[in-house]
Order: structure tokens, then sequence, then C-alpha cells
């Protein structure tokens, strides 16, 4: 009778475990189901287009598009935001890029341009019509013309600078832009941060502080590494929140990344530009 009652207890233990199999393989058919459903739902939509930033200033919204990597944008809107001269050769069926003394000619039907004194470069994708409007790799385009380009791979925005520096920084209103790019070197940059504020903006008249972003806020203590590969950028923005009495400021741009090339901290600012709080309306 003994026997029996373990055997007994074996025989339930033994049920219950198949049920508890049961249970998960069935829940996790039901999720796997829910995850092809929400994935199917929105496989049709289209993926956001990149944005693209002019000194700061962005280029229509829509225009641009990833071709295997390579971002691709209208020229003609391209040429009128950096005042380059185009002109089209029907017969050879060739657009030439003209700014100053710098000239570049792409040709229609194939992936090679023409730079100064003829030479020959191949481009990473063609340049391609869509719609009547005729796209260009940005970054080859770009950098032939003398400019330099950095793309936020998180903000999926591209920036063209005219000038070739670390740190850029940009204001529209009361929206402040700070963009760090790793242009001046092809080999990746590390930073170190020692705390959650990685970097800050503050307005100054005269030498006087009128206002710091970062004043009033608390931040962790936590260091933490972050890579900036070339031809790469970061984008750090903040927002004036204090309403100040018009005139000239000056505004700086705070950066708390360290890069090991100094035994001390970088120095700050990083960046400074003219800042004009315009009178109100009427007055």
């Amino acid at each position: 009778m003994r026997y029996y009652k373990n055997k007994e207890v074996i025989e339930i233990s033994r049920f219950r475990i198949i049920i508890v199999v049961l249970t998960l393989i069935t829940l996790s058919t039901f999720l796997f189901g829910l995850t092809v459903l929400a994935a199917g739902s929105t496989g049709g939509a289209m993926e956001q287009s990149p944005s693209i930033l002019v000194e700061g200033k962005a280029l229509p919204a829509g225009s641009a598009y990833l071709e295997n990597g390579c971002l691709m944008v209208p020229l003609r809107g391209l040429a009128e935001s950096l005042g380059w001269n185009l002109a089209w050769n029907e017969d050879a069926r060739e657009i030439s890029i003209q700014d100053g003394g710098t000239e570049i000619i792409l040709r229609l039907d194939g992936d090679t341009a023409r730079v100064e004194n003829d030479m020959l470069f191949r481009m990473p994708a063609p340049v391609q019509v869509v719609d009547g409007r005729s796209f260009v790799p940005l970054r080859f385009v770009c950098e032939h013309m003398k400019l330099k380009v950095g793309y936020d791979q998180e903000m999926k925005t591209a920036y063209i600078f005219r000038e070739d520096r670390e740190y850029h920084l940009y204001a529209e209103g009361r929206e402040f832009t700070l963009v760090v790019s790793n242009n001046q070197s092809d080999k990746p940059m590390n930073f170190r941060f020692n705390s959650s504020q990685t970097h800050d903006f503050v307005l100054k008249q005269g030498e006087d502080t009128v206002w710091r972003m970062s004043e009033g806020k608390m931040y962790l203590t936590v260091v933490s590494d972050r890579v900036l590969g070339p031809g790469q950028c970061w984008t750090f923005q903040g927002m004036l929140d204090k309403d100040l009495a018009p005139g000239e400021y000056t505004l700086e741009a705070w950066f708390n990344g360290w890069d090991g090339r100094y035994y001390i901290k970088d120095p700050n600012p990083r960046a400074a530009i003219n800042y004009t709080v315009p009178a109100p309306a009427g007055q």
C-alpha cells in the first residue's frame, strides 16, 4: 500500500509537469503570433526620411532617402541652399556643379564623377532621377565641394558644415543645438562622461551669466563611455526656459565628454555665438 501511494504521488507530479509545459508552449505560441501580427501591421509603413541641415537650416522635409546605406538628396535643393551653380549638358547627359573655382561633373547614367583637373572618382551610388528630380550621394558631392558632412544615426539627421571643426552651435528661437562631429580623422573618437550631464548651454551678457540650462537640475554621478565614429556626429539640444530682456547676448555650448587628448578636462565652452533677444512686436 505504501508503494502504491508513492507511485500515485509520482504520477500526479508528472501530470503537473506536463500541464505546465503545455501551458508554456501555448503561451509562447500566442505571444509569437502577436509579434508577427504587430510586425505585419507596420511592415508597409514608410521609414522616416532622414533630415538634412545646412548650417543648422533644414532642407524641405521628406526630400532625402537611403540607398544601400548611402544618403541620397535632391541636387537642386541642395545647390540652392549652398549657393552652387548648376548647368545641364544635354548632349553629354552631364550635370555640372560649380562654386567659385570648384567644379564637379556628374554623369546621369554613370557612377563616376569628374572633379578638378578631370580626375575621375567612383561614386558610392549613381545619380538617380525620381519624379523628375536628380538625386545625388550627399557625402560624396559635399566633400568634393570642400564641405564637411556629419551623420547622427540616432537622430537620422545629416549636417552639412562649411567649417572644418568639431563643435558647431546653432540657435533657432529658444531652441539651442550643439553638434559634435568627427570629421577631422578617419579614426573613432572615444569620449568619457563622468556624470549624466553630457552638455550645457549658457547665456552671458558681457561677463555676467544670465542663464544656465543646468541650473537647479540634478544629474547622476555615473561614468559612461561613448564612441563617435568617423563621419558621424552627435546632437545635443536645449531650450531657453527663462524670459530675458531684449538685447545682445553670447550663447555658449559646454560639452562634458573627455576625449583623453589632454591631461586635464578639455576647456569649456567648446563653441560660442551671438544671440539676440528681440524686442516684443510693436515696441
